[in-house]
């Protein structure tokens, strides 16, 4: 069960780290 909250909370951070370089990248 645990697993699955740490994978899912994994994803939200994966996922904001990914916008956060899109911006950089588009910014640049």
């Amino acid at each position: 069960m645990a697993a699955r909250r740490n994978d899912a909370e994994i994803v939200g951070v994966l996922t904001v780290l990914a916008q956060t370089l899109a911006q950089n990248n588009a910014a640049t």
